[in-house]
């Protein structure tokens, strides 16, 4: 028999990694290189992460790359989703409720679809092709909105051990507005070395300080011709810390970009960036966030 839920979850875990920028009219924005119009949704994305597939109308992301595709990481993966279900199912954190949420969504829908279709052999790969991804990249999308001191508790759940290891790791890109690219990833529980993700997750800090002061303080210019707004487009609010020590070492002119490093709980907060005080009440995500690269 097909796994039916397995293979529903790789086939959920194709989500957006980024955040889409809406709101301005091709013709009155400069997007960021890589950045094309969608005219459907009349918004801007980052082609270099995302594509959009025409026929199902949703955006799909472009995969990271995988530097092995048979060799089994994990013997022992985690299956009891009935035993977790009960056990977290009244859970108060917030974390958990929404893994209930996503699994329960799954759930719903497979029952659904075997209702519209002769759930048959021949009939599963069918069923699962055609499934509405869309509402359960939202369950994601609103993981990633989640307060940043849940962030510890986003990153224990990648692990073999753990249920929906290889989709939380999308959640937590939404939250950080960056994609994490690791040879580590794999869509199967089998093939992902979470050791060598959460590496990568850590090295994305380190990347994004490097680029942030490389910095020329007076053009805010690399010598390589790179300035603070591309930073920000890639690192998202792993360049947070590096941008605010930046600040706090005198840098003022990094201030108004503040608010764009900012994770993605932050998006409809009235956070300016327009002076001192602003960067100093988001004082304790950054001492979080360093301690997420900084703990060895």
């Amino acid at each position: 028999m097909i796994n039916h839920r397995k293979k529903l979850y790789i086939l959920l875990s194709i989500v957006i990694a980024l955040i889409i920028i809406s709101g301005f009219k091709e013709d009155e924005y400069v997007p960021p290189d890589g950045f094309i119009w969608n005219e459907e949704l009349q918004e801007y994305y980052n082609s270099e992460i995302l594509t959009w597939d025409l026929e199902l109308h949703q955006y799909n992301l472009v995969e990271p790359p995988i530097s092995r595709t048979s060799q089994i990481i994990n013997e022992v993966v985690f299956t009891d989703y009935d035993a977790w279900m009960n056990d977290h199912r009244n859970s108060d954190s917030p974390v958990e409720k929404l893994i209930v949420k996503y699994i329960d969504t799954i759930d719903e829908y497979v029952e659904n679809e075997r209702k519209r279709y002769d759930a048959s052999e021949g009939h599963e790969e069918v069923l699962m092709m055609q499934s509405d991804v869309i509402r359960n990249e939202d369950v994601l999308k609103e993981m990633g909105r989640l307060d940043l001191k849940y962030l510890p508790e986003l990153l224990s759940y990648v692990n073999a051990d753990r249920p929906l290891s290889t989709e939380i790791p999308f959640a937590i890109m939404y939250m950080m507005k960056s994609c994490i690219v690791s040879c580590g990833f794999a869509n199967e529980p089998e093939f992902f070395d979470y050791n060598l993700w959460h590496e990568d997750f850590k090295k994305r800090f380190i990347e994004a300080e490097t680029a942030v002061n490389q910095l020329d303080d007076q053009s805010q210019m690399s010598k390589s011709g790179t300035d603070i707004e591309s930073i920000i487009s890639e690192y998202g609010a792993f360049a947070l810390p590096a941008i605010c020590d930046q600040i706090n070492s005198g840098n003022t002119t990094l201030i108004p970009c503040f608010k764009s490093a900012l994770p993605l709980c932050y998006e409809s907060e009235n956070a300016n960036g327009q002076g001192m005080s602003d960067i100093k009440a988001f004082e304790k995500d950054v001492l979080l966030l360093k301690s997420m690269y900084q703990n060895e």
